[in-house]
């Protein structure tokens, strides 16, 4: 796979030195025009995500639905066509299109000429060396709104492989992201049956207990098991005036972190941090989106916006077998639909205060069963981090790979690969949980 092309010749170019000697260096001008049809309002909205590329928006379950406001400036974007967010160009906030629609006026639309095969340069646009030359041709106020726009980019010049290698380039790195896809695809499968398991057996324990029904939202529980209102097993904490703990943000996949662990951009309440709420270690925090993601967990002390609820432990309760199981049972779907009933008038974003949670009636497990649960929350929690690991180290891969491809460093052409149309499918309507949209 590492293999050279036979000759190569020199681009004079500071980014790239040289390039296989049946390509071309070309500016931006000869490959893509900008398309600037606007008014057409039947079209379906579009999204441009960090890694899924354009996306219908009505994919992502956090964007707002604007499918009623005004579109005629939106603009038009067709099969095959590229699209970009000017402000972000710089990070590779670009996208190929599989479909017909529309996109916010903050995008330049990007329409491939003869002989392009747009989804080629989709990667190349995305490099990391290329990324160099985006960033000189980008320009603002700061380095973090610098913008490209279209009468920049198409002075810009490209190294451009003949059409028929574009396209064989193109289907050989797909070979290999679909490889990994599917394989990835797999082991999430594998982990989300084991979550579900997981969420099951804190309702009914392990096999040798004996259920015995329950007059609340429970229905039933194991008969080791006891019960009672949330406000005996939790405190409300409202503790404040901490001007020099880290800031932290409160995520349904990933708990309570702190925001520089983040990938998306949380905004950061203005002011020293006097004002907001402290939580520490093993504290649960109730956001304004638990009734979609349950109660989270925090393995971090830090400080959380004041429309949060924090809740610890009280002392009889406070330890670890019953953090555990907290842990994952306030995430299990039963517990988020019964949260939802006990809140009247819930809109988007409104937030469930300690007046909701207090009398929810939970259960406590036997210790025996806790520690059960514990052992198998940590074969869950080493499975996830295998998988995590994994996942950035084939992300680590594909990137490297993409990079010496697109720009000639390596000759992949030789390499067998099974392309069909069903793989096609799966990579580009494979839409990731955490697909991130540009900001517009």
């Amino acid at each position: 796979m590492n293999s050279r092309y036979p000759k190569y010749k020199k681009t004079g170019l500071d980014w790239l030195e040289e390039i296989p000697e049946n390509w071309e260096i070309l500016p931006n001008k000869a490959l893509f025009s900008e398309r600037k049809e606007k008014n057409n309002n039947d079209y379906e909205l579009l999204s441009v995500t960090q890694d899924r590329g354009i996306i219908k928006q009505s994919e992502i379950e956090s964007k707002k639905d604007i499918s009623n406001d005004d579109k005629s400036n939106y603009k038009l974007v067709l099969k095959n066509d590229l699209a970009y967010n000017k402000m972000r160009m710089w990070q590779g906030a670009i996208g190929h299109s599989q479909y017909y629609g529309l996109v916010s006026p903050a995008y330049v639309v990007l329409k491939p000429k003869e002989n392009v095969f747009s989804r080629y340069f989709y990667y190349l646009f995305k490099s990391n060396k290329y990324l160099v030359q985006t960033n000189k041709f980008s320009y603002g106020l700061c380095d973090d709104m610098n913008s490209l726009r279209y009468e920049d980019f198409r002075n810009m010049v490209t190294p451009v492989p003949p059409y028929q290698e574009q396209k064989l380039l193109s289907y050989i790195i797909e070979s290999k992201m679909i490889n990994i896809e599917k394989y990835l695809s797999s082991k999430k499968k594998i982990i989300d049956l084991f979550r579900e398991r997981i969420g099951l057996q804190t309702f009914a324990g392990f096999q040798s207990n004996s259920l015995i029904k329950c007059n609340n939202w429970l229905e039933q529980l194991p008969s080791t098991w006891k019960i009672e209102r949330s406000k005996r097993i939790f405190n409300n904490i409202v503790d404040k005036n901490y001007a020099n703990e880290q800031f932290l943000a409160v995520t349904q996949d990933k708990g309570v972190l702190p925001k520089d662990l983040c990938d998306n951009n949380y905004t950061t309440t203005a002011g020293d941090g006097t004002n907001l709420l402290r939580v520490i270690r093993n504290d649960f925090v109730i956001s304004l989106r638990s009734f979609q993601g349950g109660i989270e967990h925090s393995n971090y002390q830090g400080l959380v916006s004041p429309a949060y609820t924090v809740l610890r432990l009280k002392k009889d309760y406070n330890n670890e077998l019953l953090t555990y199981y907290y842990k994952y049972f306030l995430k299990t779907q039963k517990f988020i639909s019964m949260l939802n009933t006990v809140i009247t008038g819930i809109r988007d974003g409104k937030n469930i205060n300690y007046k909701d949670f207090q009398d929810i009636i939970l259960p406590i497990p036997s210790e025996e069963d806790l520690i059960k649960f514990k052992e198998q929350f940590l074969i869950f929690e080493n499975l996830v981090t295998i998988f995590e690991k994994e996942k950035k180290l084939f992300n680590k891969f594909s990137a490297a790979l993409i990079n010496e491809v697109v720009t000639g460093q390596i000759d992949i052409r030789n390499i067998e690969t099974k392309y069909n149309s069903k793989d096609e499918e799966f990579l580009y309507n494979k839409v990731a949980e955490e697909s991130v949209e540009y900001s517009d």
